[in-house]
């Protein structure tokens, strides 16, 4: 029961943050760069949830296998560690695009690295608090 705990609030922490980041914070950039590329449905964006629901299952489990494992419910610890785990996960999806589909932007790829250091960081804070 533990474990599904924490998925849980790794799960919804996730969902939170990168609804603030891509609805609000950076949503015209990410739009300015890839308007053409979304999904859309009435002028707005059209999430394919079962993909994004498997996105946040696959981090979660990350954040909690191989973050957790560092922190050892230490907050900075666990934002250390979830810092680097964001800079391997997102640094790879962003580099690999940016390396193989035309049109993918360098500005984009090194944003989005960023905000997925920023976002498993402080969910590996949380976590490992709440842990």
């Amino acid at each position: 029961m533990k474990y599904f705990k924490l998925m849980l609030v790794t799960f919804l922490a996730l969902v939170l943050l990168d609804f603030l980041w891509f609805g609000f914070i950076a949503h015209q950039l990410y739009h300015e760069e890839y308007g053409s590329l979304f999904r859309m449905a009435n002028g707005t964006m059209a999430v394919n949830y079962f993909s994004a629901f498997i996105v946040y299952i696959l981090m979660s489990i990350g954040i909690i296998c191989f973050v957790l494992k560092h922190a050892k419910k230490n907050c900075m610890q666990g934002f250390l560690y979830g810092g680097i785990f964001g800079l391997v996960l997102y640094g790879v999806f962003n580099f690999t695009n940016f390396a193989l589909i035309s049109g993918f932007s360098l500005k984009i790829a090194i944003i989005d690295t960023l905000w997925g250091m920023a976002v498993c960081a402080l969910v590996g804070a949380w976590a490992a608090w709440f842990a």
